[in-house]
């Protein structure tokens, strides 16, 4: 049920697209001259303030994780790549999306030696022969020169805590001994770590990637013109939140 709900409201409770068309559908709905136009400058103001890059850097370099680098010789037993990264289309053909780049940083870690085996953790299938994310990731790493004896999946979780608690289970298997480093997208990071912290994980580093803004030399682009897609990232920090609060009160973080 949790799944269910979290699916369905997120949109509604992280889009200011969303929130914008909602207030625009209040103002035609209602007769109140001084409210239509109170709606149509809070959708003005609205929309300038989340197309705003210079305000949405501030807000999410805040709250990410910093980049990390690992030192030569550091070494760890296994690194956990999180789910998210890629989908399947309509013949389930697996492709990968936007936040890719913590497939490639993982690769990154094994060939440089920081780490000896590779759980791809994301499941997200309906059906019995529907696209599997961790099936898909596990073959791309094949593909790209991974030993498949060092590549573990866990391919039935669907959200942060299911990837938790089933990471968990799966190294406790093979035996594979603590610390572990733990890939995903630098905003998804806090949540991530609470998510495992709960699941009974106590030594974990971060290794951040696909960073969602990064500080930049000032300029007019920057600082003035709304930018439609700053909207859509906003969803994405507003996503972990709204997440974190919800894991928060059900006790999964």
């Amino acid at each position: 049920m949790f799944f269910f709900l979290s699916k369905l409201l997120y949109p509604i409770l992280t889009s200011p697209f969303i929130w914008a068309l909602l207030l625009l559908v209040w103002r035609w709905r209602t007769k109140k001259e001084l409210v239509r136009k109170r709606l149509l400058t809070a959708v003005i103001v609205m929309l300038l303030f989340f197309s705003n890059e210079w305000i949405f850097t501030q807000v999410a370099h805040w709250y990410q994780t910093p980049e990390r680098e690992l030192k030569v010789g550091e070494k760890y037993s296994c690194g956990i790549l999180l789910g998210g990264m890629a989908g399947g289309d309509i013949n389930n053909k697996g492709h990968f999306n936007s936040n890719s780049d913590r497939f490639i940083q993982t690769i990154k870690l094994y060939y440089q030696g920081h780490i000896d085996y590779i759980l791809v953790s994301g499941g997200n299938s309906y059906k019995d022969n529907a696209y599997n994310e961790g099936a898909f990731v596990a073959s791309q790493l094949a593909a790209c020169g991974i030993p498949q004896n060092k590549i573990l999946v866990e391919n039935q979780s669907r959200n942060t805590h299911e990837n938790g608690v089933f990471t968990k289970q799966l190294l406790a298997k093979h035996q594979l001994q603590p610390p572990y480093v733990l890939i995903t997208s630098a905003v998804h990071m806090p949540r991530s770590l609470k998510v495992f912290e709960k699941a009974g994980f106590t030594q974990l580093i971060a290794y951040p990637a696909n960073f969602l803004a990064a500080k930049q030399k000032p300029n007019v682009e920057y600082y003035l013109i709304p930018q439609v897609e700053v909207i859509h990232r906003w969803q994405r920090l507003f996503k972990e939140w709204v997440g974190i609060l919800a894991y928060s009160l059900t006790g999964k973080a």
